[in-house]
């Protein structure tokens, strides 16, 4: 069973006090981020374009609903990853303000 200090481990520092480390992690979590949004639109691009290229490329009427397919879920795959990205940074954006404003009050 986990104890109460594993749960929490930041208890032991003072809630008013950002340290670098605390810094960093927000950098770091940002940066995840931005990775995290490359890699849907990646993926929603090869969707895409292979989608397309089945449409251009093979002949025939099942070639062209699945490549359709494949477009319309590229471009799925890239708003939801866009969506969450936004979501994701004004969250993080969020946090990062209430810390800051935390500090600022208690100096």
């Amino acid at each position: 069973m986990r104890s109460r200090r594993d749960i929490y481990p930041y208890r032991r520092f003072p809630k008013n006090e950002l340290t670098l480390r605390d810094e960093l992690a927000v950098d770091r979590t940002r940066l995840s981020n931005e990775r995290t949004f490359l890699s849907y639109t990646r993926t929603g691009l090869t969707l895409a374009l292979t989608g397309a290229g089945a449409i251009r490329f093979i002949e025939g009427r099942v070639a062209a609903v699945v490549g359709e397919i494949f477009v319309i879920l590229g471009v799925l795959v890239f708003l939801i990853g866009l969506y969450r990205f936004v979501r994701m940074t004004r969250r993080i954006n969020e946090v990062w303000e209430e810390e800051v404003k935390a500090e600022g009050k208690d100096e």
